[in-house]
């Protein structure tokens, strides 16, 4: 059947039906009724009846309101026909439509904003949309919307008495000092101190907040009052104490008042994480402003003051960010700070070699408070590669060897001997004193193989082979062995391969 008799069939008949074939009959019509005026206006007929124009507008009500009964529930049908009833300014029906849309659905915000705005906007009837708030906030008063719409309404109403005043004024009204009371936006000031109790404030909703004040004529009183009251609330929120201070900064223009907000802020809140986020706010500034915010001595004094590390990971991502954002000279008095506070912990004194010009005599004594911390050595072995002769840094890897400090390092100092000329056998009695009370690491011996035969020394590299391959008997070092054999000793050759696959399959050594 064609759709038209579906519908009319579905509603004479019960015709099981859903909300979409009554929204694409309905559609139908409504472009049916679009070409209808479309041909009488190209035409220019006169001789068309009232009845015979509003004929498709009289059908499309009938069938939203048939369709309505059925899904009272379909916000979205609602809207469609709110809007139908705007578009052809049927405002009996309008309101009746509203009245029916929040009866079925008292907790859709959407609707309730939608007829309150109706109220303002189209019926001018202030007190009718202030009525309709109140009734929608008992019914959803966690709803943040419904309190940002009725602020929006009071300080929009505020703007047009304000607007009227000046026109008035400019009129040559008589006195009209009595209504100045209207300007003070007491009503938006109570609606605010109303959310805000039935809300859990955060950024984001005071943010929505101060994005509708700023919009009011001569709002600096209401945005005052709302930081504020904000602060009272929630004066554990780091982020509303900064909302504050940019409001003071970038609108009032009062650069001082900002730093004391920032101060008082860091008082109140005295964290690393306050810190690190008031940091941020500064670089922020600053390159709005083209000038530092906080000055150096300013930012140091408020580290200073701030006991509360609550780990030293914490303390570390201050750090960071500190040297991330410039403040360098803050960064190493506070990290002074730290290594006094926290001797007996490496994180610090790795951060200050890390980031900070440190002296060879000051990472020996780290290097022998922390033996065990590899990053700190390798960082103590680069900058003594660097500062010291080849005989001196010989004689420090073979003392912190000796004393198993290092034990990942003997192959740097079989290469850094290598490479200074000095001939194999000193090499191999150095390792040899090592390896009395260690044993050799795979990476090791293999250095030492490479050596051997690079010098040509092929029996020793044999005997190293040898052991390498029993101490660490893995796949790829029999076919290192292999490789070895088939260029510089064929005649072991099929032994070795022999053994190698007594051990493993073919598909792992070749």
């Amino acid at each position: 059947l064609p759709l038209s008799c579906r519908v009319s069939s579905g509603i004479n008949a019960e015709w099981p039906l859903r909300p979409g074939d009554y929204i694409q009959y309905i559609d139908y019509e409504l472009k049916l009724d679009k070409l209808k005026h479309d041909r009488i206006k190209k035409l220019g007929s006169n001789n068309i009846s009232e009845g015979a124009k509003f004929k498709n507008v009289q059908r499309i009500h009938f069938l939203f309101q048939k369709s309505l009964e059925k899904y009272k529930k379909d916000t979205h049908l609602w809207i469609k026909y709110i809007n139908f009833c705007k578009s052809r300014k049927s405002s009996r029906s309008l309101g009746i439509a509203y009245t029916n849309a929040l009866k079925h659905n008292p907790e859709a915000d959407h609707l309730w904003v939608l007829s309150a705005k109706n109220e303002l906007e189209l019926n001018k009837n202030i007190s009718s949309a202030r009525s309709l708030f109140h009734q929608a906030l008992k019914f959803n008063k966690d709803s943040i919307k419904l309190w940002i719409e009725y602020f929006r309404l009071e300080v929009l109403h505020v703007e047009k008495l304000a607007k009227r005043r000046k026109f008035l004024e400019s009129c040559d009204h008589p006195d009209l000092s009595n209504s100045q009371s209207f300007f003070d936006y007491k009503i938006a000031k109570i609606v605010f101190n109303k959310a805000i109790e039935a809300q859990s404030l955060s950024q984001s909703i005071l943010q929505a907040f101060v994005d509708v004040a700023k919009k009011a004529p001569e709002s600096k009183s209401l945005l005052l009052y709302i930081f504020e009251m904000s602060l009272k609330k929630e004066s554990g929120d780091i982020d509303i104490w900064l909302s504050l201070a940019e409001y003071t900064l970038l609108t009032l223009q009062e650069k001082g008042k900002c730093i004391s907000i920032i101060e008082t802020a860091a008082k109140v809140l005295p964290s690393l994480s306050t810190l690190e986020k008031i940091l941020r706010f500064s670089h922020k500034h600053q390159t709005i402003l083209g000038q530092p915010l906080l000055p150096n001595h300013t930012l140091l004094a408020l580290c200073m003051e701030s006991h509360s590390f609550k780990s030293v990971e914490g303390a570390i991502s201050f750090l960071t960010t500190l040297h991330d954002l410039g403040y360098t000279g803050v960064m190493e008095k506070f990290l002074a700070k730290c290594i006094f506070e926290y001797p007996s912990s490496p994180e610090f004194r790795m951060f200050k070699v890390q980031f900070t010009i440190t002296s060879l005599e000051y990472l020996a004594e780290t290097v022998s408070k922390f033996p065990d911390n590899s990053l700190m050595l390798e960082a103590y072995l680069k900058v003594a590669a660097f500062e010291l002769d080849y005989p001196e840094f010989r004689k420090l890897l073979t003392d912190l060897l000796k004393r198993g400090v290092c034990n990942k390092y003997v192959g740097t100092l079989m290469e850094v001997m290598y490479s200074s000329e000095e001939d194999m056998k000193s090499i191999r009695d150095t390792v040899a004193t090592f390896s009395v009370s260690n044993t050799l690491s795979e990476d090791d011996l293999y250095t030492l193989v490479n050596l051997e035969v690079h010098e040509g020394n092929l029996v020793q590299a044999s005997k190293l082979f040898v052991n390498l391959c029993e101490t660490y008997s893995t796949p790829r070092n029999w076919k290192r062995y292999i490789q070895f054999c088939s260029h510089h000793h064929p005649t072991e050759l099929s032994t070795v391969v022999w053994k190698a696959k007594l051990r493993f399959t073919e598909s792992e050594i070749f």
